[in-house]
């Protein structure tokens, strides 16, 4: 049961934004309802980050992408014009 919180939750966010756009663009432009509707969405992340942050070590996804970010970034620091690639 425990699991199924989270999606119900992302069910529930997702669900109601189309609704949620309508009536904001109703009311402001959208460039600033698109600034609110992110900088809420960035706010939250933010604030989940800072809660998470230390409490365990990184499973799954996330240490899989800890062990292929910096071979991710030296192979697009390859296509640089005028960049050399070293081994």
């Amino acid at each position: 049961m425990r699991c199924y919180l989270p999606l119900v939750v992302v069910m529930c966010l997702w669900g109601s934004t189309f609704a949620a756009s309508k009536a904001a663009v109703a009311d402001v432009p959208h460039e600033v309802a698109a600034f609110l509707r992110f900088g809420g969405g960035a706010v939250v992340l933010v604030a989940v980050l800072g809660l998470r942050s230390g409490h365990e070590e990184p499973r799954g996804i996330a240490a899989a992408s800890e062990r292929t970010a910096e071979p991710a970034v030296q192979s697009l620091n390859a296509f640089k014009p005028g960049s050399s690639v070293s081994s």
